[in-house]
């Protein structure tokens, strides 16, 4: 194993594609991706085939069950998982984060609400397994924008935080040093303007 993979992991956090039920054409919220998702996802996934060409053995890539991250997913053409405990949250996650009447420094706080604590606990066990069962060291998971922004909560210990991400953006964090490394957040710069949601 070359020296400089010892001790890193990287987690590549990835929006699947502009689906049918965000801009109306369905009522279903596990819907198929657009004709526009079709094509962000094509970018995203020429990126990915670049990104992983240098470690053609270090890496893994899991997916949500749903169908907008399973189509997004299946462009890449590589051997993917199918992980349940990435799909997206049956709920509106926003709406169950702490709230502030004004904008202002302020503590950490924990949702108080049942329910995203469940969701929470559960991208927990993924992290974890991910940390301590999976021996690759780059690790692509492809998911939605609640996911990925409750997954960043976890990092930083605090609800109260939110984050835009936006359709096939990437999200990649780094253990390094015995720390996490946000190193890049909601990335599109592989998508054409004309293509970002």
């Amino acid at each position: 194993m070359p020296e400089k993979l010892k001790n890193i992991k990287d987690i590549y956090l990835i929006r699947h594609g502009q689906s049918q039920w965000q801009v109306g054409e369905s009522t279903s919220k596990d819907s198929d991706i657009t004709d526009l998702g079709m094509q962000q996802s094509h970018y995203l996934n020429q990126h990915v085939k670049h990104l992983i060409q240098f470690y053609p053995n270090e890496y893994i890539i899991y997916a949500s069950p749903q169908r907008r991250a399973m189509q997004t997913v299946q462009g890449l053409h590589k051997e993917f998982f199918v992980e349940k405990r990435l799909k997206e949250a049956p709920f509106h996650v926003a709406k169950k984060l702490p709230q502030f009447q004004t904008p202002h420094l302020y503590e950490r706080k924990t949702s108080n609400d049942a329910n995203y604590q469940v969701f929470k606990n559960t991208l927990k066990q993924v992290l974890h397994g991910i940390m301590t069962q999976t021996a690759h060291h780059k690790v692509y998971l492809y998911t939605h924008g609640g996911v990925i922004k409750t997954i960043l909560r976890i990092i930083h210990d605090n609800d109260a935080l939110c984050y835009t991400i936006y359709n096939c953006s990437m999200t990649k964090l780094t253990w390094h040093r015995s720390r996490w490394h946000l190193e890049s957040l909601n990335d599109v710069s592989f998508l054409p303007k004309a293509f970002i949601t």
